[in-house]
């Protein structure tokens, strides 16, 4: 099952938001539902702490989408919001509109991807933004597809090791510490690149 939840950061363009969308169940975090409904999207689930949120019961009655409170202050939003598609039988969890603004929230959303107990490790996570697609790698290979020249980068999260083909800069069990030893500003070769992924990485790489 394929999720996508969409956060109350600064949102993206409703066709941006409408592709994105197609094939996923979507879950609204918070104020977000206002900001897509008023763009004539509906999610199917809006979930959070509804401190910013205009009516809950407006949604559940006349929109008839799924309102599930979780007050827990001691986990963020996209935190309740992933855990709730890893319960309900994410197999994919895409992440919109958690960048930009704050940025304490901005590090925070980004670190929520590795938000997985084991037993959830073979979800994968990703994040986007309006030009780039941050996904969360663990112990796994990755297939990306883009142009020449275009940027990739790989980054401790927070340790491993990656062998790659199709890159500028290829590794072979490059040692990825946090802070030490990372693959940024890295560049597409070809068009099909691969990375073997050993610990856990963070990659980074132009959205399709």
């Amino acid at each position: 099952m394929k999720f996508l939840i969409i956060a109350n950061g600064p949102f993206l363009a409703k066709d941006a938001l409408l592709k994105a969308s197609n094939g996923k169940t979507i879950l609204a975090l918070d104020g977000a539902v206002d900001k897509l409904v008023a763009m004539g999207i509906t999610p199917n689930i809006v979930l959070g702490d509804f401190d910013s949120i205009r009516d809950k019961k407006v949604y559940a009655n006349d929109h008839l989408i799924k309102v599930v409170f979780k007050p827990d202050q001691n986990a963020n939003d996209l935190q309740k919001a992933i855990a709730y598609a890893r319960e309900h039988g994410a197999n994919e969890i895409d992440i919109l509109c958690a960048t930009g603004g704050r940025m304490d929230h901005t590090l925070r959303n980004i670190r929520a991807l590795r938000d997985l107990s084991p037993e959830y490790f073979s979800i994968t996570m990703r994040l986007h933004t309006e030009s780039e697609t941050l996904e969360y790698v663990r112990d796994k290979k990755i297939i990306l597809r883009g142009k020449k020249d275009d940027y990739c980068g790989i980054f401790a999260f927070p340790h491993g090791s990656f062998t790659s083909s199709g890159l500028k800069y290829n590794g072979k069990n490059f040692p990825l510490e946090f802070g030490v030893s990372e693959g940024s500003s890295n560049q597409f070769a070809e068009e099909i690149v691969e990375i073997v992924v050993t610990g856990e990485a963070l990659v980074v790489y132009p959205s399709a």
